[in-house]
């Protein structure tokens, strides 16, 4: 028994069967298209028997992409890519204590190879990597990413704060028309330690800056996660007033994504002064911008132990986003807001 997928996007479950058997599912998108999987397991226990076979076409007779064990991966998730608009999945000897969440998503075929570690699709945590300098010099590692829910936001989070060889590019989206969140090169400023998404939906760019007889360069990878906004979204429409992390003045939670928009009256600027503030350093992070959205211009972005920190906006409108990663948190903060002339 096998289970169709048609739609250009979806998702769905190795323990689909209401009986423990092995799982087909064979993915058919629109012609010229290849197919990107994922999948994520979740083990309760080790289980030397589950596995997930991946097949480059609609059969099992169609070349083998993947053959791994579910439950023995050192990566929390995988990703492959096929040469054609048909991919077959197969899960067996799979039970209900190692069972996996699978996501795939369509793209317009471009004609590259897939190179391992060059690209690949994410949904709601994972690993992105750029592939080694020598296979770089034709073709880009492009990663789509995503959360599973649409309300979320992800957080890129640097595992390396060395300079990079590579130029790194993340845009607000899939196209690459979509506004750029960050760029860097080898002549930027240092590397980020983290990047926070505008919406559920990124996808990064690198290219290698080096020339091909240059090798041995060091391996650079970022980490991804979900952050949620648990409805921490905020409209300040007072002369004055505070702003403060959650569940201040405990320590807030790990993958938080809070906002506050700020709008006093017409004619006056906004006073933004920190009474206290200690966050994890480099990691969560409180941007502040000049108007009405994060796509205003930044004005503060600041981590760590800042007390007394202040900014103006320009105009009686600001926008301040709190954004923590899904690891250590920290104190938090308490800031006071008032209109000026």
């Amino acid at each position: 028994m096998c289970k169709l997928a048609t739609d250009p996007v979806g998702s769905f479950s190795s323990n689909v069967y209401e009986t423990l058997q092995n799982s087909l599912f064979l993915i058919s998108v629109e012609p010229n298209n290849s197919i990107w999987f994922t999948y994520t397991p979740a083990c309760s226990e080790m289980d030397s028997n589950a596995m997930v076979e991946v097949y480059d076409g609609p059969s099992e007779k169609s070349p083998m992409l993947i053959s791994n064990h579910l439950c023995r991966e050192e990566m929390n998730q995988f990703s492959i890519r096929s040469s054609s608009n048909n991919m077959l999945v197969s899960y067996l000897n799979t039970s209900s204590n190692s069972t996996a969440h699978s996501y795939y998503t369509s793209m317009e075929s471009d004609g590259s190879p897939f190179v391992p570690g060059c690209g690949g699709y994410i949904v709601d945590r994972g690993q992105l990597t750029a592939a080694p300098t020598e296979q770089m010099n034709s073709y880009e590692c492009v990663w789509y990413l995503e959360t599973s829910e649409p309300e979320n936001s992800l957080l890129l989070i640097n595992n390396s704060t060395e300079t990079s060889s590579y130029s790194m590019t993340v845009y607000d989206g899939w196209n690459i028309t979509d506004a750029i969140i960050y760029h860097y090169n080898e002549t930027s400023n240092p590397i980020r330690a983290s990047i926070p998404s505008y919406s559920n939906r990124v996808h990064v760019r690198f290219l290698s800056e080096l020339s091909t007889s240059q090798k041995n360069t060091p391996h650079y990878s970022w980490r991804v996660s979900t952050t949620y906004s648990n409805g921490c979204q905020t409209h300040l429409t007072e002369p004055a007033g505070t702003i403060k992390s959650p569940d201040f003045p405990l320590p807030y939670p790990a993958a938080s994504d809070c906002s506050w928009t700020l709008q006093v009256e017409a004619g006056f600027k906004i006073h933004l002064l920190f009474a206290t503030f200690e966050t994890q350093t480099d990691h969560d992070t409180f941007y502040v911008y000049d108007g009405p959205s994060e796509k205003s211009a930044l004005i503060m972005e600041i981590s760590g132990r800042r007390p007394l920190a202040t900014v103006d906006s320009s105009s009686n409108q600001m926008f301040v986003r709190f954004v923590s990663d899904d690891q250590v948190s920290g104190p938090g903060f308490l800031a006071i807001y008032s209109s000026v002339l």
